[in-house]
C-alpha cells in the first residue's frame, strides 16, 4: 500500500490500483457492487449539463474525433464504454488493447477513453505504444471524475461506464482481460443495442 502523503504528491490520489477515491465514493456503492462481476448498477443521468460548464478537454493520440466534447463523443451512439484510465495503473494499461480490439468490431457500441493523467505526454506515450485509436480524453483536473461523484461509484481503476441512451446503466470496475469478455459482458447487460 502506498503512504497517502506519496499518493498526493504524485498527483495520483484517484488512479492508483487499490486506492480509494477520497470524495463521492459511500458503503452502499460497495455493497451494490457485485464481488463476481466488477459490475455496479447505476442508472444515473451522464453529466452533460455538469460536463458542458467545464473547459473542453485534450483530444489524445491519434482519435480521429477532432475536438469534440466527450459529451458529444458519448451521444454518437446509443450505446457507449466509457473508460477511465491512466498510464500509472498496470491493469488500465493491460486493459487499452482489449478496448481496441472491441472498438475495431464495429458492433454499434461506441468506446471512450478517459485519461486521469496529470500530464498529456504520458497518456499520449501510452496509447501510441498500444496502438490505441478509439477516441480519448485528457482528464488531468479531473473534472469528469468530479461530475460523476455521488451517482457513480469511480472509486478504482479502471472503471468503465455503460452510457444508454444518456444513462450511465452499468459501472465496472477492474479491468477486463479480454475483446470477448467485454463484449459478452456488456451485451448481457445492454438494453439498447
Amino acid at each position: 500500500m502506498v503512504a497517502a502523503s506519496a499518493v498526493a504528491l504524485l498527483g495520483h490520489e484517484r488512479v492508483l490500483p487499490g486506492t480509494e477515491v477520497s470524495s463521492g465514493s459511500s458503503d452502499a456503492d460497495e455493497l451494490r457492487t457485485d464481488p463476481a462481476t466488477g459490475w455496479l448498477q447505476v442508472g444515473s443521468t451522464f453529466p452533460d449539463e455538469a460536463l458542458a460548464d467545464l473547459p473542453a478537454l485534450p483530444v489524445l493520440g491519434s482519435a480521429d474525433v477532432g475536438q469534440a466534447a466527450l459529451p458529444d463523443a458519448v451521444a454518437d451512439s446509443p450505446a457507449t464504454l466509457v473508460n477511465v484510465w491512466a498510464s500509472t495503473c498496470a491493469p488500465c494499461r493491460d486493459e487499452l488493447p482489449a478496448l481496441q480490439a472491441l472498438a475495431d468490431r464495429d458492433l454499434g457500441i461506441g468506446v471512450v477513453g478517459v485519461s486521469r493523467d496529470t500530464r498529456e505526454r504520458f497518456a499520449t506515450e501510452l496509447l501510441e505504444t498500444q496502438h490505441v485509436r478509439f477516441a480519448n480524453y485528457l482528464d488531468e483536473g479531473g473534472w469528469i471524475v468530479d461530475a460523476l461523484q455521488g451517482d457513480v461509484s469511480v472509486a478504482y481503476l479502471p472503471a468503465t461506464l455503460l452510457v444508454e441512451d444518456g444513462v450511465i446503466t452499468w459501472v465496472h470496475v477492474g479491468p477486463f482481460d479480454s475483446a470477448d469478455e467485454i463484449e459478452d459482458e456488456v451485451r448481457e447487460r445492454l438494453t439498447t443495442v
